[in-house]
């Protein structure tokens, strides 16, 4: 199975070196806190987070504030190993890993996993198919063939009605970042995992992937240079932006 990688994007490659950490971006999002008329891009449209859901991040990121200033590894600075890049596409991120939000059979299908298998080539397919599917939870690596980033990770995450939700929605996470490390990897993109068509709550599952990855960076602080959150919907961003200033402080 050829492995040969051909340059085939119609759009810009986000370098994952290139990306601002979130040691930079981060004080955009912080003057939007001050400031609230400017966030007037959270606020207006069809694909922004609703009132109760707006609520109930907020008070969420003042219960993960609380609990986090109680920890006594809480001023260990991690906001220079992480990354948000909103109204990204994973297919054109360049990272050692992205991952795809995939499904049991780990086949094409839509959203993040379609466009990951269209800029990828056959091979993708081809080599997915070998791997005798994934569980809830679990994760397959594979190259990344055509892709910028020289490897896939796969990943199976919950539907939002599964009762289970929150654990294997962090399985999913610390399954992809258990083959990074196996793999001697050291950056890595992810998506919104189980946000789409599997519906998932937006507000809980941003809070599920970043108490995950916090906590993975504090066991492994020297394992990995970037980790990269990346959002398509205004919804997701506004959760991910909020909550990484309670999960990864810039003070």
């Amino acid at each position: 199975m050829a492995e040969t990688k051909v340059e085939q994007h119609s759009s810009p490659v986000y370098n994952g070196k290139a990306i601002p950490c979130w040691t930079e971006s981060g004080k955009e999002y912080l003057l939007l806190q001050k400031f609230p008329h400017l966030q007037k891009r959270f606020h207006s449209g069809m694909d922004c987070l609703e009132a109760e859901e707006r609520s109930s991040l907020h008070a969420l990121i003042r219960l993960r504030e609380e609990e986090l200033r109680t920890r006594e590894d809480y001023s260990t600075v991690l906001h220079h190993k992480v990354s948000l890049l909103a109204g990204g596409n994973l297919a054109h991120v360049e990272t050692d890993a992205v991952v795809n939000a995939s499904n049991h059979w780990l086949s094409a299908g839509k959203g993040v996993n379609g466009a990951i298998h269209s800029a990828a080539g056959d091979c993708l397919l081809e080599q997915c198919l070998s791997l005798g599917g994934c569980e809830a939870g679990q994760a397959k690596i594979t190259s990344g063939y055509n892709l910028p980033a020289s490897y896939v990770i796969h990943t199976v995450g919950p539907e939002g009605r599964d009762k289970e939700r929150a654990p294997l929605l962090r399985s999913c996470y610390e399954s992809s970042l258990s083959l990074l490390l196996a793999h001697n990897l050291r950056s890595i993109a992810f998506p919104c995992v189980s946000t789409g068509v599997y519906r998932y709550p937006c507000v809980e599952a941003g809070d599920v992937a970043l108490r995950c990855v916090r906590a993975w960076l504090l066991e492994h602080p020297q394992a990995v240079d970037r980790v990269v959150f990346v959002t398509r919907t205004a919804r997701n961003e506004e959760v991910y932006s909020k909550l990484m200033l309670a999960y990864f402080p810039l003070n």
